[in-house]
C-alpha cells in the first residue's frame, strides 16, 4: 500500500532489511604461525606473556657448565656438572613474539608448524665427508644456467 503525502518537502522511510548488524569482537588478538623447538604440532595454544611462550615452544637444553676458565665445571667425584641454558638458535617466530609482548601485546594464539631440530653435527658429518662441497656448488650452478636458458626458448 502506498503512502501519499500531503505537503512537498523530504521523506524518510525506513525499510527493514532483514539483516542483522555485526556484533563487536576484539580485535587485539594476534595469530603467529612457525617453526618451533618443541610443542605441540598444529594446535594453537593460547600464550599470555613471554615466559609462557619461552616454557612452551623454546626450552632449554642441557649443556656443560663451563667455568671462569673456560674449562667445563666438576663436581666432588670429578663428574662433569651440567645446567640448563636456553637454546642460542632465534627463529623469525621467537623474534616476532618477543617483539610482540615487548611492544604491549597482551594475548596470541601460537601454531607450531614444525619442530626444529639441531642438525649441526649433522652438517659437521656431511663436510668432512664431502669435503670438495665448492665443486658441487659450481657445478649446480652451472646446470641451473644451463636450465634455465633452456626454458628461456
Amino acid at each position: 500500500m502506498a503512502v501519499e503525502y500531503y505537503t512537498p518537502g523530504v521523506y524518510i522511510e525506513e525499510v527493514s532489511s532483514g539483516s542483522k548488524p555485526m556484533t563487536a569482537a576484539p580485535t587485539n588478538v594476534v595469530g603467529f604461525l612457525g617453526e618451533t623447538r618443541k610443542g605441540v604440532l598444529n594446535k594453537p595454544i593460547l600464550i599470555t606473556s613471554w615466559e609462557q611462550y619461552f616454557n612452551h615452544f623454546v626450552g632449554y637444553t642441557l649443556t656443560e657448565k663451563m667455568t671462569p676458565r673456560g674449562v667445563p665445571e666438576k663436581d666432588i667425584n670429578g663428574n662433569i656438572v651440567m645446567e640448563d641454558t636456553p637454546f642460542d638458535k632465534v627463529t623469525d617466530l621467537d623474534w616476532g613474539v618477543y617483539v610482540f609482548f615487548a611492544n604491549g601485546g597482551a594475548k596470541c594464539h601460537v601454531v607450531s608448524v614444525n619442530i626444529i631440530t639441531d642438525n649441526s653435527d649433522k652438517l659437521d658429518t656431511l663436510k668432512k665427508r664431502y669435503p670438495n662441497t665448492n665443486d658441487l656448488t659450481e657445478q649446480s650452478k652451472r646446470q641451473r644456467k644451463d636450465c634455465n636458458r633452456e626454458k628461456a626458448w
